[in-house]
């Protein structure tokens, strides 16, 4: 997460993905995408590694974005979940209902 008054002309943060070199573990700049929204904070990957969401404290919200299964960058969808000052997401395990099939 990067906190800049403004990223490529737009008033909002920034994530930044990394490449990790498999011989070394060096890590090597992958790209940047905006956070979208002020005052980034937190950013979390769901369990199954597709879906990035950030905390964004100034704006009020929770941005969404695909993680790409090629190379890991964050693509932003324009989308973004109204709550008030996130500084910190987690996803937490739901356990099936009782009664409830599991899915395929």
């Amino acid at each position: 997460m990067n906190e800049v008054a403004d990223f490529r002309g737009q008033r909002t943060g920034a994530v930044s993905a990394y490449a990790i070199d498999a011989g070394t573990g060096k890590l090597a700049p992958a790209g940047h995408v905006p956070s979208g929204g002020r005052t980034p904070r937190h950013f979390a990957i769901d369990p199954s590694g597709r879906w990035l969401l950030a905390a964004n404290q100034n704006s009020n919200s929770i941005a969404v974005c695909r993680l790409d299964g090629a190379t890991g960058r964050p693509i932003p969808l324009g989308r973004a979940i109204e709550v008030s000052k996130p500084v910190c997401v987690l996803f937490v395990p739901v356990p099936p209902r009782a009664g409830a099939s599991a899915a395929p």
